[in-house]
């Protein structure tokens, strides 16, 4: 409206009096109005309604604050033609400024109009500092008051007024602060769905069901914008439903409601209060009658640099709207735009296109896996060589035959344990007497032919007789050797490994020849038979655990030594390496067969492993 500056009346400032002079219907009355408003506007004017019916009150109305803090008419009750002069006009906005400017009542002559103080009462928040964007503390309610010459015109009511008016915004400011606080705790879980979805299209179906259960509407709609010079939506995701048939005619519906909500580029709601946005919103009006539904609430998906990304919309067919959810598709507009953008951009890569979704998370998992193996590949542990074995004597005895002979009769075979002493076999000692008594004989003889010669004085006769009797001495002394011989023993404790005379009599033997091998059961030397790839991995001092076959013990003991030439055994070639065990026990016999195992260095879990396939590639490469 235009500015008319013309010089002020008599004008009076003080500060705001109390609401003490209302009377308690009038705070019951502005209280179930300030109930009732919805809106600012709409709490303006029935205010300003109220107060025009009040004693006194010929006119109300309020000035609201527009750009650059210019004041504008708003809802008033300044009707007829005392105030629709020019100088009326411009004195009532004179005092609004000043009232406004001021931050107290003013109080004035109304210009022109006899008898009636125009009072302007500011409408103040009790924060200097409103979080939101709203323009109460540069508001004013001015008021016409019928008064007499000299009264003082009475603005009780018109502070209890805007003592409550203040109340009403202070309310609405907190009660949109929360809802606030809640859409952007909401958003923060729409960004987190979003980020955690494997691709854009899982993630924009997450979108819309968490949003379809949080706003407990009946469906819940998202259109993204194509790429390229067709900027046209497409119904990318509907809560409840996995698929979108892109050619009905609800999804063309669909498309044609959320392009004329992009196109109002702001929060579109149907049925609207307004009635020329319920006139624009055609499309919005067709689709609530195909979906039978009660409201439509869209909004366009801007991103912070504005640009549109697609558009969404909340379908409710009940009037159980949650307060919150116009406020919800406002404040989560920006950054979900944000979010869905990038998911889009990143969805073209390599990695998130869905032909190579599994291929990514394949190579992950063999990352991880990897990863795992080679530090379980390179735990130490001690190398070990697992090895034939055999148990062979440490000692061995063999028992011949003392002297020409026939064995009598044999005691022992092969396999018999004896102890030192014990008796073998027996010769046929025949022989042996018959010649001794025949020596006996020819000892008498050369006795008496000694004492002859020696009456005879034949000195040569009885030297003769003397180297006779020597002779036969030493004879006789062979021969009973020979006698003691005739009984065969056993050196030591030990067992028979082989008897050449097993259950044989009167067989005949000559000097020196075997007859039985005796060996001692302790100690038992153990020969392992080391391949000869793994000769390199074994030396003298590494420990060595042996299993016998049929005996449940394990024996312990250490390598004393290596043979350093090579054997072949079962047609493999060995090295034999040497374990002296106890035995104290007597379990262990000569000719066992086990299995040993050499403890060897310790080397990582790797190259106990792949040496020797390493070792075999290494042979078999040319170079």
């Amino acid at each position: 409206m235009s500015r008319l500056r013309t010089a002020a009346p008599r004008q009076r400032i003080h500060a705001a009096d109390g609401p003490a002079a209302a009377s308690d219907s009038a705070v019951q009355q502005l209280a179930a109005i300030m109930r009732a408003a919805k809106s600012r506007d709409a709490l303006y004017a029935a205010v300003a309604k109220w107060l025009s019916q009040r004693p006194r009150f010929a006119a109300v109305g309020f000035f609201t604050a527009g750009e650059n803090a210019t004041l504008d008419f708003g809802p008033h009750t300044f009707d007829g033609p005392a105030f629709d002069s020019d100088a009326f006009l411009t004195n009532a906005i004179a005092t609004a400024e000043q009232a406004q400017q001021s931050r107290l009542t003013v109080t004035t002559n109304a210009a022109n109009i006899r008898n009636v103080t125009l009072i302007s009462v500011p409408l103040t928040s009790s924060n200097a500092n409103p979080p939101l964007d709203q323009p109460i503390a540069a508001d004013v309610l001015t008021a016409a008051i019928v008064t007499s010459p000299d009264e003082r015109a009475d603005d009780s009511l018109l502070q209890l007024a805007a003592a409550n008016i203040g109340m009403w915004h202070s309310d609405h400011r907190n009660t949109e602060l929360q809802r606030q606080l809640r859409s952007t705790a909401a958003t923060l879980d729409l960004l987190a769905t979003i980020e955690t979805a494997d691709n854009f299209r899982s993630g924009c179906m997450a979108l819309v069901n968490t949003l379809n259960q949080h706003l407990r509407c009946r469906g819940f709609v998202l259109a993204i914008r194509k790429r390229g010079r067709d900027h046209r939506l497409k119904v990318e995701a509907v809560a409840g439903m996995a698929n979108v048939d892109s050619r009905s005619s609800l999804t063309s519906s669909l498309i044609d409601a959320l392009h004329e909500c992009v196109d109002r580029a702001t929060l579109s709601t149907f049925p609207a209060d307004d009635h020329e946005d319920r006139t624009a919103l055609l499309a919005h009006r067709k689709l609530c009658g195909e979906l039978q539904a009660t409201k439509l609430i869209s909004h366009p998906l801007k991103t912070t640099d504005n640009q549109v990304v697609g558009a969404w919309m909340a379908v409710y067919d009940s009037t159980d709207i949650p307060a919150d959810a116009d406020t919800l598709l406002r404040v989560a507009s920006p950054r979900i735009a944000d979010a869905l953008r990038l998911s889009q951009q990143a969805s073209a890569t390599f990695f998130r296109q869905p032909a190579n979704k599994a291929r990514w998370r394949w190579l992950k998992r063999f990352t991880v896996a990897s990863t795992l193996a080679a530090a379980v590949l390179a735990v130490p542990v001690q190398y070990r060589v697992h090895c034939d074995c055999a148990a062979e004597p440490d000692v061995r005895r063999f028992i011949v035959a003392p002297h020409e002979g026939l064995i009598e009769k044999t005691f022992v075979q092969s396999g018999d344990v004896v102890t030192a002493g014990q008796l073998l076999a027996a010769m046929d000692g025949r022989d042996v007497r018959w010649e001794l008594a025949g020596l006996a004989a020819e000892r008498e003889k050369a006795a008496k032919e000694h004492d002859s010669s020696l009456l005879q004085g034949d000195a040569a006769a009885a030297q003769r007789a003397t180297l006779e009797l020597r002779r036969i001495a030493a004879r006789e002394h062979v021969l009973q050797r020979r006698k003691v011989q005739l009984q065969v023993t056993s050196p030591v404790n030990g067992i028979v490994l082989d008897g050449h005379l097993d259950r044989v009599e009167n067989a005949p033997v000559t000097i020196g020849q075997a007859l039985y091998e005796v060996a001692e059961l302790s100690p038992v030397t153990v020969e392992v038979a080391i391949p000869d790839d793994e000769f390199s991995n074994v030396a003298a001092g590494f420990e060595v655990s042996v299993k016998f076959n049929g005996i449940d013990e394990t024996f312990t003991g250490t390598i004393e030594r290596i043979h350093p030439r090579s054997e072949i055994r079962d047609a493999d070639n060995v090295f034999i390496a040497e374990v002296v065990l106890s035995n104290a026990s007597e379990q262990l016999r000569p000719g066992m067969k086990g299995y040993a195992r050499v403890e060897g260095e310790t080397h990582s879990l790797a190259w106990n492993l792949f040496h020797k396939p390493w070792e075999h590639l290494r042979k078999s490469l040319p170079f």
